[in-house]
């Protein structure tokens, strides 16, 4: 399967969201899966590998500094499209369990995964789970994983 993991925080920093990342998509590539990570461009000297995807973005201004990946950039498009992706990993800060989710503010996903065929997934942990009214344009991901093993 040829997944596509998207994230607004990556190498060089360390945390846990980079690390997560990196993890997940180690894990499935041991599996056999082709991964490919689609992150910021911090314009700062960065060691990729062929699997990782560089992509402008933009500063969301309520949540601060967050960088906001751009889907609808053409980049983004293409090499998704060229890369015949079937599942693509949605971050988002909350989501309900029928998978609608609450991101950064933009709605770049919403408008980019209305069009996408393949199938969609997020990771979240438990504390992420809320019930929330999601707005007419909301695009829910398809599989949302609960990790419950801090529970």
């Amino acid at each position: 399967m040829r997944i596509a993991m998207m994230t607004n925080n990556y190498k060089p920093f360390v945390g846990g969201v980079p690390i997560s990342i990196e993890r997940l998509a180690d894990s499935l590539r041991d599996l056999g899966h082709s991964v490919y990570v689609f992150a910021p461009d911090y314009k700062s000297p960065v060691d990729d590998d062929e699997y990782t995807f560089r992509f402008p973005t933009m500063k969301h201004k309520i949540a601060g500094a967050i960088p906001i990946p751009n889907l609808i950039y053409g980049y983004v498009k293409n090499a998704i499209s060229t890369l015949d992706i079937d599942l693509i990993h949605v971050p988002g800060l909350a989501f309900t369990t029928e998978g609608y989710r609450i991101g950064y503010g933009g709605g770049y996903y919403d408008r980019y995964l209305e069009h996408f065929t393949g199938h969609t997934f997020s990771t979240v942990y438990h504390y992420q789970v809320q019930d929330f009214i999601p707005e007419k344009h909301d695009i829910p991901v398809q599989e949302v994983l609960i990790d419950e093993e801090n529970l």
